[in-house]
């Protein structure tokens, strides 16, 4: 998952998805359920940068059986929050809006900061793209501060050029 996880930070999708499903392989022989549950989000993510519906939708769903099983709550809001960007692609606001609010009732509940950052991130992006800007907003502005506040700096600069953007509108 290590090796999935380094290829698709660098963008190289291809050799992402090969060594997540290796590492799937790996997780059946050892009988490591969880990681094959975190392997098919991250199968799920790669999938959803390549717009590929229906192969995202087949990692979301066994990703989901397995969290379930587990009552894995923190992998489950996972399994949500990809939902919530799958839907935001589909221009499916209602699932969207839902499946973001559900992950985010739980990683705030299990205090994860840096998920509850990124989920506020993903919502406030819906709502550009579904043009209400005051909801937009006030999910950008969550999100900068949260993440803002733990230090990470992964979409302080996105937040910001999105927040001077809806000044414009």
């Amino acid at each position: 998952g290590n090796l999935g996880f380094a290829y698709s930070s660098l963008n190289k999708s291809e050799k992402a998805i090969y060594y997540f499903k290796e590492s799937i392989k790996m997780s059946e022989k050892i009988g490591d359920i969880y990681n094959k549950g975190i392997n098919y989000i991250h199968l799920g993510e790669e999938y959803l940068r390549k717009d590929e519906f229906k192969e995202v939708k087949y990692y979301i769903s066994h990703a989901e059986k397995i969290f379930k099983e587990l009552e894995d709550k923190l992998g489950l809001a996972d399994v949500f929050k990809l939902k919530g960007v799958l839907s935001k692609k589909q221009k499916d606001w209602e699932n969207s809006d839902k499946y973001f609010k559900k992950s985010m009732k739980i990683y705030s509940q299990q205090g994860d900061r840096l998920n509850e950052g990124e989920t506020y991130y993903e919502w406030g992006d819906m709502f550009i793209l579904k043009k209400d800007v005051d909801s937009a907003r006030k999910r950008l502005i969550k999100s900068k501060r949260i993440l803002g506040s733990i230090g990470a700096r992964k979409h302080l600069k996105e937040i910001e050029e999105k927040l001077n953007n809806l000044k414009k509108l």
